[in-house]
């Protein structure tokens, strides 16, 4: 922002210039006539037992004079007692340092501190004799931060010639006299300080980085900025490093192995997609487990009402999931996890699943800095040989097997048809001769299509971002634009995402400061047509499946997307024609969506200690979501299939009169196709208004209470539309049939439904923070939550939440002085937590009941209706989370550092339902009565420099989070097939997600699976509805239990390798299914079956179930026996889902010009993002994390070239 200077402001400016200009000559002769190391320097301070880093500090700001001093010199020094006035410098240096076993000389702007050593001050006098001997020429030079800002103040020096030292001007800029060997020497106050080879002429570019760990690391919570040693709660930064990673966009999906604790699971690659964020634990059993995200102070949530199980289902919903998906990763400057209670406290009930607090960039006071950034990423298609598919050849011998055994028979007219049955059906039409038949069948054989080539492809992502920042005293401001577009990893897939950011901080008057921020999201985005999920025996399913990997991974590699003329080969899918490549163009979704938010802080400093802020937030959210299926599209063509008669009947597509048993089946969907649209229109409004107040007392007591209220309002407006006879190619209208519309009253489908939720919010918080001596901290929070989500009961509204956090800084103690004689342990804080938390169940209770048409069989006695689905929610109440942690942070060396967590979380009044008696009118009811622990430790080791030479050093990171989790209370479904679904099932002393699986016995000698069953005997006849549970046992988690991280970081020159691998161990999962009662010969099969059994005695050496006959599998079906079902949830499916994933390698070299130039800086990086990963051979190529569905598509490996400038 610029400001006008009114009129005769230039002339008072240049007035001042003057006297400054001759104030300051006076004012340096005086200096050379006293003392050239400048002892008039006066400083006043006064206190007792003050640390010498405070009366360092206040020595530059009275004197504009740095000191010098090694960190691990200062940590030895004791605190000392002053109370001068108007003190020369070097006097007040004396006190300082008297019995402290140090020295010092004043330098030019500077004051260097080193052991009191008589060789030193010989060797540092040896070296200024022999600067007379040597040539010097100076070196010119600036110093910026990481950002590029220039840093004023900064002292450079001659390593071992104090008197050389120079400061940096306003600009950053420096010169100094060298010669060839010396070592400059760049130190300031809260940075790293750097040493640099020089030599004559050399113009240098200087960046200091802020150090990576350390107890003066602010805390940034969204409610308050703390400092780190007085901080009692459990938080991890997440490394910047991570937010550079290309070719992802969304941030949350750059958290995997950011912060140890925090299990994310990367379920798709999908743009808008979720992942799976587990922070130490599972919270809840049916609400909302996903973090509280915040930006900038707000907490922000999905633009659309997605309920919890549509996360990861690959629902066309789910691309609305991600809550910060339109936040431009280069607009973020910080991003801090908080995961107890202590550090989550202010956030009360909403934060019960942890918070990532997200703090966005702001401009900095200086000159105009324009940050400018492209990154272009190649994402590689999968490679089919990964997967343990059957070739053509193998496939084919199997379709002419299972004919042999009576299937693949055309004479049923299948709705399905593949490479054999294609062929067979051609034949028995007499469109085909048998020896053209044959010839068919032997090309088959020797296709071995790769559909990950033809629905796959090499896909660029492009990022581009530009910035703009600056400012002055009064103001500072920061813009910035971003574009971000992917062609899609498959066919069918296309994302567009604007972006732009703007942030101004105005110091409106000495007292009153305003911070406004405005973000505006626009993202356009295409996926293949996608109905939602349904569940049955546990396992999803959806018809109409279009997912590219789905198909590529299922599909027979017999069949073929072009005949011999290269037109489109079709089969047939639900009686109609089928090709993928087809019905991708013409059945597909479209989403359109608009983010824009605005959030106003003031904050007016009433007296000195005593703060008043205000926040004011809203945000307005548009999303609409288009599934066509246009008339050309084999769902439309599959709605039309109703002759011959004998296919009408097999057809459920169809319209069959109720009242008529004799009636003819009769398309619904004569012309045109359909069109499912959905809108959801968000407003999003929040308040807060807070006191801080803040006072020392007499240096040792230190009071911070923080208190306020705060209220919101989240409106979601959601309509849904269903168009009957879509005219795509015609003008884009709907014309339903008659037919249609009745068919839609009678099933209850109605045309147009609007629904809205609405979460109205409020509550009060005090936060009172009590620090002793810099060592003793005491954290007492308080906090008032209330909601609308409950029932009518209005008691169980409000939840009072609480936390008690306390620290011990033994670093600081005396008797530390004497353990820590030789400065090995840089800093030692223990610290623990207790806290009270809650959370509201997210599907509100007035969602009961619905109105519905009520059919009655004739149309005159149809009426429309309430359907009370579920009993009314009376007492329903908070979820409660109970959560004790306690850390240690230790720095030893000043090259580890190392925290280390425990936590125990006890979860209770989880709602879930419960059978109830039939007298309520319904079997279940949901209510408070579940309960389950999650119990673990997080630790996170870094070391700095484990090799270290004048141009490379080397660091290492790892983190380690634990967690157990167990269901205390709770029974849920008691069929098997629900126990061992693939997604896991909670049964008391287990984890919430637990493995189950039928206990496999072998074959028998027919070739059919058995199963252990009470007193391991053995059984063959599984039925679905069995609720035997000794034919089941418990394998493992489902969930990971041990997740985390390690990262290698190479600095050589200017050159940066980094290597970042991410784990996680200790669950279990199914291996995709092998085994089915027939094999459909438009699907793929695992090579498994390849080693089936045959023949009598081939069950002593194969676990691979044979076939059986068309007629056999009729008696079972008819019988309710599932084997296969059995076989595939078996325990001898069962794999371990251990993943080692090295996640990211990156090659940056940094580029300074030697000259004057615009360009300040630049970075160019090559990096390649998810290169492989190590897990069970069983899983044969399949990433464990990966739930592929729907919209869903797993993470591919990519390669990125960015390039950063700054001017």
């Amino acid at each position: 922002m610029h400001f006008t200077p009114c009129k005769g402001r230039p002339g008072k400016e240049r007035l001042s210039k003057l006297l400054r200009k001759l104030t300051a000559f006076v004012f340096l002769i005086m200096c050379l006539h006293i003392s050239v190391n400048g002892s008039t320097q006066i400083v006043s301070i006064s206190g007792k037992k003050i640390p010498v880093e405070e009366v360092f500090l206040t020595i530059k700001k009275q004197t504009a004079y740095a000191v010098v001093c090694k960190s691990s010199v200062i940590k030895d020094m004791k605190p000392v007692d002053l109370n001068v006035k108007d003190m020369p410098l070097r006097n007040l240096m004396d006190l300082t340092l008297r019995n402290q076993g140090l020295q010092y000389t004043i330098g030019k702007n500077s004051v260097f501190i080193f052991p009191d050593s008589t060789a030193a001050k010989n060797d540092a006098k040896k070296n200024e004799r022999e600067d007379v001997t040597r040539q010097q020429e100076p070196v010119t030079g600036k110093v910026t931060d990481s950002t590029g800002a220039p840093l004023p103040g900064v002292t450079v020096f001659v390593k071992g010639k104090y008197s050389t030292a120079v400061t940096t001007s306003k600009t950053g800029s420096f010169s100094i006299a060298v010669a060839d060997g010396d070592v400059l020497v760049i130190y300031n106050p809260g940075f790293t300080t750097r040493e640099i080879p020089v030599r004559k002429g050399q113009t240098l570019q200087v960046i200091l980085k802020v150090p990576e760990k350390s107890l003066n690391e602010v805390i940034i919570t969204g409610f308050q900025q703390l400092n780190k040693e007085t901080f009692t709660g459990a938080v991890g930064k997440v490394d910047k490093a991570l937010l550079q990673r290309s070719g992802v966009g969304d941030v949350s999906r750059m958290l995997q192995g950011a912060v140890a604790g925090v299990s994310v699971e990367n379920v798709s690659s999908t743009f808008g997609s979720t992942p799976k964020i587990r922070i130490r634990g599972s919270a809840s059993i049916s609400a909302n487990q996903e973090p509280l995200y915040v930006v900038d102070g707000v907490p922000v949530s999905s633009p659309a009402n997605i309920q919890p199980n549509q996360l990861y289902s690959g629902d066309p919903a789910a691309l609305l999931g991600s809550a910060i998906a339109g936040l431009n990763p280069a607009d973020i400057e910080d991003i801090a996890i908080l995961k107890d209670g202590s550090a989550t406290s202010l956030y009360g009930t909403r934060a019960a699943n942890g918070v990532v607090s997200i703090t966005t960039k702001k401009g900095k006071k200086g000159q105009m800095t324009v940050n400018a950034g492209s990154a272009l990423t190649l994402g590689i298609r999968p490679n089919v040989a990964t997967f343990n598919l059957m070739d053509s050849k193998e496939q084919m011998e199997l379709s002419s097997e299972l004919y042999r055994y009576g299937y693949l028979s055309v004479l049923n007219y299948p709705s399905t048809t593949g490479a054999f049955t294609d062929i067979y059906n051609q034949y028995t039409q007499r469109n085909i001769t048998q020896a053209q038949a044959n010839e068919l069948l032997n090309k088959a054989r020797a296709v071995n299509t790769d559909w990950f080539k033809v629905l796959f492809r090499n896909n660029l992502v492009q990022e581009h971002n530009l910035s703009i920042g600056g400012g002055s005293e009064k103001a500072t401001y920061f813009l910035s634009g971003s574009y971000l577009h992917d062609d899609g990893q498959a066919k069918g897939y296309n994302t567009n995402r604007y972006t732009a950011n703007f942030r101004t901080v105005i110091n409106v008057t000495k007292k009153l400061d305003l911070d406004f921020i405005t973000n505006f999201t626009y993202r356009d985005q295409l996926t293949p047509g996608t109905f939602n999920s349904s569940t049955r025996n546990g396992q999803s399913s959806r018809n109409f499946d279009l997912n590219p990997f789905s198909y590529a991974v299922n599909t027979s590699r017999a069949m073929v997307p072009y005949d011999e003329n290269g037109n489109y080969k079709y089969y047939l899918r639900d009686f109609a024609p089928f090709n993928v490549l087809n019905e991708l163009h013409e059945n597909f979704n479209t989403l359109s969506s608009t983010d824009i938010r605005t959030a106003l802080k003031l904050t007016y400093k009433i007296i000195p200690g005593l703060t008043y802020e205000t926040l004011m937030s809203a945000r307005k959210t548009s999303a609409d979501l288009s599934h066509v299926m246009t008339e050309r599209s084999n769902v439309a063509a599959a709605y039309r299939v109703a002759s011959p008669l004998s296919i009408a009947n097999l057809n459920t597509l169809l319209y069959k009169d109720p009242n008529d048993p004799n009636a003819i089946p009769q398309t619904i969907l004569p012309t045109g196709g359909i069109l499912d649209q959905q809108t959801a229109r968000g407003s999003f409004l929040t308040m807060r208004h807070a006191l801080n107040w803040n006072h020392a007392f007499n240096r040792l007591h230190v009071v911070n209470v923080f208190g306020g209220f705060e209220i919101g309002s989240d409106k979601v407006n959601t309509t849904t539309t269903r168009g009957w006879g879509y005219q795509y190619y015609a003008g884009k209208i709907i014309s339903p049939s008659p037919l249609a519309l009745r068919a839609a009253i009678e099933k209850n489908e109605p045309y147009y439904t609007e629904t809205f939720t609405r979460e109205n919010k409020t509550a009060f918080f005090l936060n009172t923070n009590y620090v002793f001596d810099e060592k003793y901290i005491v954290d007492l929070a308080a906090r008032v939550d209330g909601s609308n989500l409950f029932g009518s009961a209005t008691k169980t509204r409000f939840l009072p939440n609480y936390s008690i956090g306390l620290a011990w800084n033994v670093s600081r103690e005396k008797f530390m002085e004497q353990l820590n004689s030789a400065g090995k342990i840089d800093f030692l804080k223990v610290r623990g937590s207790y806290a009270l938390r809650g959370n509201a169940w997210q599907s509100s209770p007035a969602l009961n009941a619905k109105y519905q048409n009520y059919y009655r069989g004739d149309p005159n006695y149809d009426e429309l209706g309430i359907n009370i689905l579920s009993p009314e929610l009376y007492n329903l109440n908070w979820e409660k989370d109970y959560t004790t942690s306690v850390g240690i942070d230790v720095g030893v060396f000043n090259k580890i550092t190392l925290t280390a967590e425990y936590y125990n979380r006890a979860n209770k009044d989880l709602v879930a339902s419960r059978n109830v008696s039939y007298e309520d009118g319904f079997p279940t009811k949901t209510i408070n009565w579940a309960s389950m622990t999650n119990k673990g430790i997080d630790v996170t080791l870094g070391i700095k420099d484990i090799v270290r030479t004048r141009d490379f050093h080397w660091n290492f990171n790892v983190l380690v989070g634990q967690v157990k989790n167990r269901l205390t209370q709770g029974v849920f479904s008691p069929l098997l097939t629900q126990k061992t679904s693939p997604t896991g099932y909670g049964e008391v002393g287990r984890p919430l997600n637990g493995l189950y699986a039928y206990r496999f016995a072998g074959l028998d000698n027919m070739g059919q699976p058995l199963f252990y069953g009470a007193k391991n005997n053995k059984y063959s006849n599984i039925v679905l509805s069995s609720q035997d549970d000794s034919l089941i046992a418990y394998q493992g988690s489902r969930d990971p239990t041990v997740t985390g991280s390690f990262t290698n970081s190479f600095n050589y020159k200017s050159f940066e390798l980094r290597v970042f691998f991410t784990y996680s161990f200790g669950n279990k999962v199914f291996r995709n299914p092998i085994v089915s009662s027939t094999y459909d010969d438009n699907l793929a099969t695992q090579k498994d079956v390849a080693a089936r059994w045959r023949i009598p005695g081939d069950e002593k050496i194969t676990n691979i179930p044979g076939l059986v006959s068309n007629i056999q599998d009729a008696y079972n079906q008819a019988a309710f026996i599932q084997r296969e079902f059995a076989y595939n949830r078996s325990d001898l499916m069962v794999v371990n889902a251990a993943v080692l994933r090295l996640s990211e390698v990156t090659l940056s070299y940094d580029f300074v010009p030697k000259k004057a130039s615009p360009l300040k800086m630049a970075r160019l990086s090559l990096a390649a993002n998810n290169l492989y990963f190590w897990a069970d051979r069983d899983l044969r190529g399949v990433d464990p994390q990966s739930i592929i569905s729907g919209v869903n598509l797993p993470n591919p490996t990519s390669y990125t070239l960015r390039l950063n400038a700054q001017f």
